[in-house]
């Protein structure tokens, strides 16, 4: 759908209390952007917000709340909400409705991507399959496998009767240091290999390399 510039001014002027805005197509919607975030969509001259968990008592108090419905486009939503023209030409007393519901956005945004980081399977040479299998002896995540490191995590599989060969112990020594398995030396996987095999000996194991 295309929107005429006067419109578009027109949606500027009465979202300016909210600073600096981009505005770009969403299917069929014009979405609404402030610092890569999504905040509003509009169409038909009807504008739906994003809604703002820190302020939704005080929203529900002052308006009824309407979801965005297109079923045009088989579309529902409850996470925005249509903004009455009241509440629009007014926005600088409301304005921290919006401005909350960005930070909210962000603050999940940014939560998720910590937490992926934090995935074992992100990882270079790592995948699901050893995401599942460390998790058996305790590594849950980027952090455990650090923290114990992978002499260690090599010893555990062992003493729990897990599958652990070679190629896996230079997966896991290379994935910590954030280096592919081909990047290791000749001379980094043999001195690993005795490190093992002593790590294995005191934990009351045979040697698995001598």
């Amino acid at each position: 759908m295309k929107y005429t510039t006067k419109e578009l001014e027109r949606l500027k002027a009465l979202l300016s209390p909210l600073g600096e805005m981009t505005f770009k197509p969403y299917f069929s919607f014009l979405g609404i952007f402030k610092n890569d975030t999504m905040f509003a969509l509009y169409k038909d001259q009807h504008l739906y917000v994003r809604k703002s968990a820190q302020y939704l008592e005080e929203i529900t108090q002052t308006i009824s709340i309407h979801f965005l419905v297109d079923r045009h486009i088989n579309c529902r939503s409850k996470i925005f909400y249509l903004l009455p023209s009241s509440i629009l030409n007014n926005l600088q007393t409301y304005s921290h409705w919006i401005t909350s519901a960005i930070h909210e956005y962000q603050q999940s945004k940014a939560k998720i991507k910590n937490q992926n980081q934090n995935k074992i399977r992100m990882l270079p040479n790592l995948n699901v399959s050893i995401e599942r299998l460390l998790a058996k002896v305790g590594i849950y995540t980027v952090t455990d496998l650090k923290a114990t490191g992978a002499i260690n995590v090599f010893v555990r599989l062992i003493q729990q009767g897990l599958e652990a060969t070679a190629l896996l112990l230079f997966k896991l020594y290379s994935a910590i240091q954030y280096k592919y398995i081909y990047m290791l030396t000749e001379q980094e996987k043999q001195n690993l290999l005795i490190e093992a095999d002593n790590a294995l000996y005191q934990a009351g194991l045979r040697k698995r390399f001598a």
